[in-house]
C-alpha cells in the first residue's frame, strides 16, 4: 500500500517539476526575444 502511495506522490511531483521547467523555458525564450 505504501509503495503505491509513494509512486503516486512521485508521479505528481514529477509533473509539477515538468510544469515548472516549461514555465522556466518559456520565460527564458521570452527574455531572449526581448534582448534582440
Amino acid at each position: 500500500m505504501n509503495a503505491i502511495l509513494f509512486l503516486e506522490s512521485l508521479k505528481t511531483l514529477t509533473q509539477k517539476l515538468e510544469q515548472k521547467q516549461d514555465v522556466f523555458k518559456a520565460r527564458c525564450r521570452y527574455l531572449n526575444e526581448r534582448q534582440k
